[in-house]
């Protein structure tokens, strides 16, 4: 059967008596729907499927240890080591010792350098956790341009993704006033972004491309918890540029709730809540 095309003034053949375009020929509610910033995160990256409660029965005696340690100590120390340049493809085993912080300390005890050097170095890596690692193509700095100035980027486990991120930042800016909300939360992670890397006096290409085996740490104790006071934020922390002000709010959870949920993270899993509150502290 030869198809007919109806024109989008011509009358739609339903018998509503109504044009094409404004009857079963117009968008759909699902077409004119704005996406949110968190089904956006989660569309990016999500081929990687393995969660971590696939990997635990890998990692027993690890789960067994970590009941004597205190959960905020632990997840603080392996986010201030995912800061580091040198760390930048390695995000995985530092991701997955978040997670399992969260789900299995429960004590007070306070980890050594040794010890998370053990438990990144040697423990995790035995786990499939190991085989999701890629050698990096790019440096570990980007850049990209806003209204607000220009940008540095941690890559993370991405290879080269500033430039993609830029075509997407362009487009936004671009963009209808109903995306006013996803432009605001994504000025609010670039803020943290840039003052991160400021805190680590880092330029635009850091990071050298090549293979890194291990997990680098800073050379001694009170290096390492230097280092994670280094990565704790306030609001006041973060500059008011432009008229925009930050709105850390939507990016928070507490220990409570990234406990109930870490199990079934997936390890490449793009998390739109990043910053554990501490107080007020973050």
């Amino acid at each position: 059967m030869k198809s007919v095309k109806i024109g989008r003034n011509d009358p739609c053949p339903c018998g509503s008596g109504k044009k094409w375009k404004k009857c079963h020929g117009g968008p759909t509610e699902a077409d004119e729907q704005t996406p949110t910033f968190e089904e956006l995160l989660a569309a990016f990256g999500s081929a990687g499927d393995l969660r971590i409660r696939e990997i635990v029965p890998e990692l027993k005696s690890l789960t067994e240890e970590l009941a004597d340690y205190d959960p905020i100590l632990v997840i603080s120390a392996a986010a201030a080591l995912s800061s580091l340049a040198e760390n930048h493809t390695l995000i995985f085993r530092l991701d997955t010792l978040i997670l399992l912080a969260a789900t299995y300390c429960a004590g007070r005890q306070k980890p050594s350098k040794e010890v998370l050097d053990r438990w990144l170095n040697t423990e995790i890596p035995e786990s499939q956790v190991k085989r999701m690692e890629d050698p990096a193509e790019d440096f570990a700095v980007g850049l990209v341009r806003t209204a607000e100035g220009n940008r540095l980027i941690l890559n993370g486990h991405q290879s080269g993704p500033d430039a993609y991120l830029q075509d997407v930042l362009d487009t936004l800016e671009a963009g209808p006033s109903k995306l006013a909300t996803i432009r605001s939360k994504i000025k609010t992670i670039l803020a943290l972004s840039n003052e991160l890397v400021d805190r680590r006096c880092y330029d635009r290409f850091t990071g050298r491309a090549g293979v890194h085996e291990n997990v680098t740490l800073p050379n001694s104790e009170e290096a390492l918890w230097h280092l994670v006071i280094t990565q704790t934020f306030t609001a006041a922390d973060l500059p008011f540029v432009n008229d925009f002000e930050v709105e850390l709010e939507p990016f928070v959870l507490t220990l409570e709730e990234l406990r109930s949920g870490a199990l079934d993270s997936r390890i490449t899993q793009s998390r739109p809540r990043i910053l554990l509150n501490r107080g007020g502290a973050y």
